[in-house]
């Protein structure tokens, strides 16, 4: 008889397994796929905020615009891969970023890669095929 119910739980289970699976693989789904959707919208804000950083720098300096460049230069240290120098710093303080040859930001979007403590861009066209280097 024993032998008869443990037949009877592994038949239950087993039944039970499917339900059990049509529920939990859409709710896991929609936990990834709403950390991933989260995660881009956050890259993409970051880019943002980067390039509003590096227009306020392009602007010249004067004593009413310090303290908003010293913020621009603490966005890019804390959204970039590379910090910028101490020296670099000041002299962003004391003079304006000239930009000769700036890149067209429009052929580039945010990756995520997984590491949410910055963004990388990756450089495509229109057609979605990689830029040249």
């Amino acid at each position: 008889m024993s032998t008869a119910k443990t037949k009877d739980v592994w038949d239950k289970l087993s039944a039970a397994s499917g339900f059990i699976a049509s529920l939990v693989i859409p709710i896991v789904v929609a936990i990834v796929a709403n950390s991933y959707t989260n995660a881009m919208k956050e890259s993409e804000n970051r880019v943002r905020y980067i390039e509003i950083a590096i227009g306020i720098l392009k602007g010249e300096p004067s004593k009413e615009t310090n303290a908003l460049r010293i913020w621009a230069i603490n966005v890019i240290n804390q959204y970039s891969i590379v910090p910028i120098t101490d020296s670099a710093q000041k002299e962003l303080l004391e003079r304006k970023l000239n930009v000769s040859h700036a890149p067209d930001w429009s052929k580039f979007t945010p990756y995520f890669n997984g590491n949410t403590d910055h963004v990388e861009l990756k450089c495509s066209r229109s057609n979605g095929t990689p830029c040249e280097k």
